[in-house]
């Protein structure tokens, strides 16, 4: 087993072909899958398998099929989407502070783990990360990975670099002969999947969201479209609960109505969506209502103050900039003018 390690890349117009072609002499190609293979002019086939960050490429070659994959240590995942990992995984993760400095590495050591398992069987997030854990019941890390249909994976978590979180798959164990520093300046692009994944790991996204990111990363359509299906089969992408999230989050920053229409469809929500979403979140008994809402904004502003037509100006402009609808700001201050 052999790892190559870039220095830091540049921006400079490379693929992770040429980085194949320099450091093994062999041509790069995918199966239908995804997974990488590279091919020389004579023999079989080599297996490996390639990870990068913004400033590192690795490139594993092995025996028999492998997987790997790096994190930056200074990286900063969101919560999101440990919501969707093995429930040894979120057990372990929720002792820790959410967010904290140990729950981030921590989080970063079981995603690199699953994503170096995941390659190894050719599926990568599309696996599903809920279906096996990189714990044990001792909430320790397994030495083998295993998931039902699927090849079992030995587990490394070699150290690369100081900077770098790294986890290692293979079907059958290896000796690892070091690491090989490359002088490789170019520049790696992500799959769809693998972008996708990073994508989701830092906050949760709706799927057209998701796929204008994407298509703006220079993926093209069709592959966007496709694996933004699986994301939603999978459960990884769920606009109905992220709508509803969001806006139980906004009423409850004070948002109005028309602010939290705005904000959805700011992200990705459809019209449908949007007005489904907002009529939850009116019949919501546990939440207070659009006029208590602004009742209680506008009770922030006038405090103790004299209450004058210049106060009462600025709660208006304050209440319809936080998007509450004219009958209900004009409600409120009536009835703070009653009270005067």
């Amino acid at each position: 087993m052999k790892i190559w390690l870039t220095a830091k890349l540049k921006n400079r117009k490379y693929s992770s072909a040429d980085f194949v072609k320099k450091e093994l002499g062999q041509e790069l190609f995918y199966e239908d899958s995804g997974r990488p293979y590279a091919q020389p002019e004579e023999g079989e086939a080599a297996f490996i398998s390639i990870s990068h960050t913004r400033n590192f490429l690795t490139l594993l070659e092995a025996g028999y099929s492998c997987g790997i994959d790096i994190e930056e240590v200074t990286r900063k995942p969101g919560a999101a989407i440990a919501r969707r990992l093995h429930p040894l995984e979120q057990q372990y993760l929720g002792g820790l502070e959410p967010g904290g400095k140990e729950w981030r590495q921590e989080f970063l050591r079981i995603w690199v783990c699953k994503e170096a398992y995941m390659k190894m069987c050719g599926e990568g997030i599309r696996m599903g990360l809920s279906k096996f854990s990189v714990l044990d019941e001792e909430l320790c890390y397994r030495e083998v990975l295993s998931c039902e249909n699927y090849p079992d994976g030995f587990l490394l978590m070699p150290e690369l670099s100081p900077d770098l979180i790294c986890a290692v798959s293979l079907e059958r164990p290896e000796e690892f002969e070091g690491v090989i520093i490359s002088e490789y300046k170019g520049e790696a692009k992500k799959s769809v999947g693998e972008a996708a994944a990073d994508m989701l790991a830092r906050r949760d996204y709706m799927r057209d969201e998701l796929a204008q990111k994407l298509i703006k990363k220079g993926y093209g359509k069709e592959e966007v479209d496709l694996c933004i299906q699986q994301l939603v089969e999978l459960g990884y992408i769920d606009d109905e609960a992220l709508a509803s999230g969001l806006a139980r989050q906004a009423a409850e920053k004070g948002r109005g109505r028309r602010r939290i229409a705005f904000e959805l469809g700011r992200r990705g929500a459809k019209d449908n969506l949007v007005e489904k979403t907002l009529e939850e979140i009116a019949e919501d008994e546990t939440l207070p209502t659009e006029r208590e809402r602004a009742m209680r904004q506008a009770n922030k502003i006038v405090g103790n103050s004299d209450i004058d037509e210049k106060l009462l100006n600025r709660v208006g402009r304050r209440l319809a900039g936080l998007g509450y609808e004219a009958s209900v700001v004009y409600d409120v201050i009536a009835e703070i003018r009653r009270k005067r």
